[in-house]
């Protein structure tokens, strides 16, 4: 992950799923930021 293509594409699933699922996204993209 971390490639603009990766970001597109977890855009299009917060946009299109519920806020908790953009979260996960988030905590996949990024695991320290549940810090």
């Amino acid at each position: 992950w971390g490639t603009d293509e990766a970001r597109v594409s977890a855009q299009a699933d917060c946009r299109f799923n519920q806020d908790f699922i953009c979260y996960l996204v988030d905590l996949r993209d990024n695991p320290d930021g549940f810090l």
